[in-house]
């Protein structure tokens, strides 16, 4: 692989990260305008699928023009230049540095995400080992079970007591079963039991589990990036707040108990530091106070005027961004060195003096205006020619001596010279008297008698 290539491959990553970046302030700004954490999550979640497979597509697409010889860099010349939204010209001496580094990169990556994969990988295999020692429910737990399931019309599960568990939990999903830490089994079957489960159900009719299993995967497939993390978090976050208000719609008048179960639970947790697994009752203790906030505070009921004012910026957002991503784009490619000037073309000290604008104003300044018609220099009458001399030598041959005829090829004196204008008459009228008499003397010869 060349430099030129690695420097191709990477000005697609700066592009994909920086894409991502503008994508995740988007839906962060989306989130604060729904009102529902159902609808939170679901927003985040496309935010988190939308990276991965956009990260996907990218990497198999240039993989494939790589394998069949179709990707070409390095070769960008004046007109591809303007094709794209913003280029970034590398210094050449970078090349093997470049190199270098993107084989690292890759390198890096490589292990990195496949080592994150076998940790995930890890936690599974010891969720199954854990779930080994789990023990069916008390029947009284069981009988508070199926009353709350039949309620609310939730699909069948199975309730079962794991013995190590920090709080409630939810694990698996093509065969969901609630997960109790023993503690419950202490408690008498009271509406605080009923709550947890209640939020359970909620976590298991959503699928809950399953896109928190996709959620991890999207974080160790894009690990570089923060905006993957903290997009994960926030949908963790909504997700919980979304079973929450579940379980305050069916019982309202429960709020204060609800809030006080979950605070129990999360203390329990802090302190005996149990193992968390699947989706906890008390997942993220950080959180706590947001939720509780979020259970105590009374339903807000918006009028359809700010309905319709929050769909209209949602959908404007989501248009701003359709029109900016590609504009995201970023190149990166060499700087090509400018061609050799030989020491004749370099221009001098005296020559760049001479050329600057101030001196060349300077210059034309003093330059002599062109001629007017009505200011036309005086010329200096033309001399004779030997033609208008040989032509007055001949008309006055018959009656001049031959020394007036040598001397008519003189030159005349510059004082005697006549105007241009005569001197063209005078030579006309000289010829056409000339060539009368020869005509003349022709005829006289060939009428004479003989």
């Amino acid at each position: 692989m060349s430099s030129e290539l690695c420097l191709y491959f990477a000005g697609i990553f700066f592009s994909y990260f920086v894409q991502v970046a503008a994508a995740y302030l988007v839906v962060l700004l989306l989130s604060r305008l729904l009102n529902r954490p159902r609808h939170r999550f679901f927003v985040w979640m496309v935010f988190l699928s939308g990276s991965m497979f956009y990260w996907a597509g990218l990497v198999g697409w240039n993989l494939r023009n790589l394998a069949g010889g179709h990707v070409v860099a390095g070769d960008m010349g004046p007109g591809s230049v303007s094709s794209f939204p913003s280029l970034i010209l590398m210094p050449l001496a970078w090349s093997r540095a470049t190199l270098l580094s993107t084989r690292l990169l890759v390198i890096g990556y490589l292990a990195t995400a496949t080592l994150l994969l076998v940790v995930a990988a890890w936690r599974h295999v010891r969720l199954l080992m854990v779930l080994r020692h789990a023990r069916p429910a008390s029947p009284a737990l069981l009988r508070l079970f199926d009353e709350v399931r039949r309620d609310l019309g939730s699909p069948s599960c199975e309730l079962v007591i794991l013995p190590g568990l920090a709080s409630p939990a939810t694990a698996g999903w093509l065969r969901p079963r609630i997960l109790l830490p023993a503690i419950c089994e202490e408690l008498s079957p009271t509406s605080r039991i009923a709550d947890v489960l209640q939020h359970e159900l909620a976590h298991v009719a959503g699928g809950d589990y399953f896109w928190a299993g996709w959620s991890d995967l999207v974080c160790r497939m894009l690990f570089f990036h923060p905006a993957a993390w903290r997009g994960a978090k926030l949908a963790r976050l909504q997700c919980e707040m979304a079973c929450d208000l579940a379980v305050i719609e069916a019982r309202p008048e429960h709020r204060a108990d609800y809030a006080d179960s979950l605070a129990y639970f999360v203390r329990l947790r802090m302190l005996e530091e149990r193992t968390a697994l699947g989706l906890d009752f008390a997942a993220a203790p950080s959180n706590l106070g947001t939720r509780i906030r979020f259970i105590l505070a009374a339903p807000e009921s918006l009028p359809w005027w700010k309905r319709v004012s929050r769909t209209a910026a949602g959908l404007g957002l989501i248009a701003t961004f359709a029109v900016i991503a590609p504009a995201l784009t970023v190149l990166l490619a060499f700087a090509r060195p400018l061609p050799p000037i030989s020491a004749s073309r370099l221009p001098t000290t005296l020559d760049r003096k001479a050329n600057h604008p101030r001196r060349i104003g300077r210059q034309t300044s003093h330059l002599p205006s062109p001629p007017s018609l009505s200011k036309l220099p005086a010329q200096s009458p033309v001399r004779e020619t030997p033609v208008y001399t040989l032509t007055r030598s001949s008309r006055h041959s018959a009656s001049e001596p031959d020394g007036e005829l040598a001397g008519a090829w003189k030159e005349p004196s510059s004082v005697a010279q006549p105007s241009v204008i005569n001197t063209v008459r005078q030579a006309i009228i000289g010829i056409a008297v000339g060539r009368g008499r020869d005509r003349d003397r022709d005829r006289d010869t060939h009428f004479a008698p003989r």
